[in-house]
């Protein structure tokens, strides 16, 4: 891990150092704190290991102190949420990796690799349309996402 550490000190976290790698982790971790191990490896582009280290020295360091969720308001909810499928063409047949960074996701209800000009197919169930909007704009990230399409079910016909 030697090299890591650029010198620079955050304002946020005191006079405690952080290395360029520990500022990405806790953005993505702000962004979202569920976001698991793996995945944040895979943003990173480090091994699951270097970041559970990180992350255990961040905890001791007391840079992160904890892991929160953040619950909607009732009122603001819809009660059976918004659904949507996201039809996704890859650079390559990258479904794996995809898969690997939403299989964590709550709202994924199902996934799909498929044949024909979409690789892979993805149901979500959201308690927003500012939700989905969020859901798509990290699946759109993704490295392996060439192109994405979003289709909201207006009415569910299902018995």
């Amino acid at each position: 891990m030697g090299g890591e550490h650029d010198g620079e000190q955050a304002s946020e976290l005191g006079a405690a150092a952080v290395s360029r790698l520990d500022r990405l982790l806790l953005a993505l971790l702000r962004e979202d704190s569920r976001r698991s191990q793996t995945e944040l490896a895979l943003r990173l582009g480090v091994s699951r290991t270097t970041v559970k280290e990180h992350m255990e020295r961040l905890r001791e360091r007391g840079i992160i102190l904890r892991y929160t969720i953040e619950v909607a308001e009732p009122a603001t909810e819809l009660p059976d949420g918004v659904g949507a499928f996201f039809h996704l063409t890859l650079h390559r047949p990258f479904c794996k990796a995809v898969h690997a960074a939403v299989r964590g996701w709550p709202e994924l209800m199902g996934c799909w690799s498929i044949a024909g000009d979409i690789d892979m197919t993805l149901f979500v169930r959201c308690r927003s349309q500012d939700h989905l909007e969020d859901l798509r704009d990290r699946l759109a990230r993704l490295d392996a996402v060439a192109s994405l399409r979003t289709a909201p079910v207006l009415r569910d016909w299902s018995v």
